[in-house]
Order: structure tokens, then C-alpha cells, then sequence
């Protein structure tokens, strides 16, 4: 199901950001342009961490950022940012990977949180994730799964 969703125009390696907020937005970005989710679906999702915490940092160094699908997802999708410097979350938590989700309603929503919890609960796969560098291996990773 990943696979279905993410695909070479969503994904993107940066170096590094200055800031957690700026991650996410920079994460969220492809999926602005192609208007899977428009720009109060990326605050909703930073709100929610100033509101719940990191409640979406799910592995160490792993997040799946998301908001409800009423806070501006217009359609199913996946977004992935990969950074070479961790960026620091509430509480000095270091994330390097964001995924981020959006689903049109709420069914779409929880299955793309199911398929990407299914992914990481592969810890095989997760090790592997962690150290991908380009998106052609990016890609191939999902394909396996």
C-alpha cells in the first residue's frame, strides 16, 4: 500500500533544518503542490505538537506526522524527508525521518497509519530505512515490503 502512495515526487533528502517545525513543513511540501492537502493541514499537524506532544514520533528517529482529515487533507497521500542531521522535537527528541500522511476521510486515514505501522514494526526494514540515501533505494525498500 506505501508504494501506492509514495512515489519519487514525494520523496526528498535534505542535509539538515533549523528548526522541528520547519521540518514538517519542508515534509509536507510535495504534498501542497499536488494538492493532496493544502497549508492548514501543515499547521493543524504542528499544532498538534505543540498541543499532544510527539505523539507521532513512533521509532527512535522516526516520525509519521499527520492531522486529522478535516484539518485540510484533500485526498490520500504520503510524503517522506529524510535528513542527514537530526532535528530536535519537544523534549529534545532527534528525528531524522518524516513521513507524512494524509487521507481523505477517516477510514483512508487510519489505513495509511496501518500500512506504515505494519512497515515499521520490520525492524529489518526499519534498519534498512535509516540508512537509505537516494530515493532509487528508497523506493526499492517499499517495493519489498
Amino acid at each position: 500500500m506505501i508504494a501506492n502512495y509514495l512515489t519519487a515526487h514525494q520523496i526528498q533528502f535534505c542535509p539538515s533544518v533549523a528548526t522541528w517545525q520547519a521540518a514538517i513543513q519542508l515534509a509536507a511540501q510535495p504534498l501542497l503542490q499536488n494538492q493532496t492537502i493544502n497549508s492548514q493541514y501543515i499547521d493543524a499537524i504542528i499544532q498538534n505538537v505543540y498541543t499532544n506532544g510527539n505523539y507521532f514520533i513512533l521509532l527512535p528517529e522516526i516520525a509519521m506526522a499527520h492531522a486529522r482529515p478535516e484539518n485540510g487533507s484533500l485526498k490520500n497521500g504520503m510524503s517522506f524527508l529524510k535528513l542527514t542531521q537530526a532535528v530536535f522535537f519537544p523534549r529534545q527528541t532527534p528525528v531524522k525521518i518524516i513521513f507524512v500522511i494524509a487521507g481523505e476521510n477517516n477510514a483512508a486515514h487510519l489505513q495509511l497509519i496501518e500500512a506504515l505501522a505494519d512497515f515499521f514494526s520490520n525492524s529489518t526494514l526499519t534498519e534498512q530505512l535509516l540508512s537509505v540515501s537516494n530515493k532509487k533505494d528508497l523506493l526499492h525498500l517499499i517495493e519489498q515490503f
